[in-house]
């Protein structure tokens, strides 16, 4: 358990740190660049997230996890969202959240308009703006809620 709670809080850590750069530091500088190593590292924060709770989950013989990453958010979407109450459309943000950082690391083309950043890959264009990861950001901090409220009994 003492692994579940050090995941958790490293993904609060970083999105402490992306909350504070994107309301804070954003304004100051203006560069959307910053978007997608904020989304990269939210990214990182939710697989963080979903991991504990896989591992809960299995620690109670609930679900089975497997080594493959796959089966596992599959797990993930189909058996634990439900029964942490995570909407459909929480899911959808989830799954969009990971096609983003997954094009941009094969992206051919990515740069800035406007206040926008653009990804562009095999004709597929993603435009990143601040309201979509302010979206992203929210959805982690409910996500960090959640997972509080299910490992408030392993910290006490």
């Amino acid at each position: 358990m003492e692994k579940i709670l050090t995941k958790l809080a490293e993904a609060k850590k970083i999105i402490r740190s992306i909350d504070h750069l994107i309301y804070v530091t954003y304004p100051l500088i203006n560069e959307p660049k910053i978007f997608i190593r904020c989304l990269e590292e939210l990214s990182i924060a939710v697989r963080k997230i979903i991991s504990c709770i896989l591992i809960y989950e299995s620690f109670f013989k609930r679900i089975k996890v497997y080594k493959n990453p796959q089966k596992n958010f599959s797990t993930f979407f189909e058996k634990c969202a439900p029964k942490y109450q995570i909407t459909r459309i929480q899911i959808l943000q989830i799954k969009e959240l990971f096609e983003i950082v997954d094009e941009h690391n094969k992206s051919q083309i990515e740069f800035k308009r406007n206040e926008n950043y653009v990804i562009l890959n095999n004709s597929k264009i993603k435009t990143i703006n601040l309201e979509k990861v302010k979206e992203f950001i929210f959805l982690s901090k409910f996500l960090i809620l959640r997972a509080n409220e299910i490992f408030r009994i392993l910290s006490t």
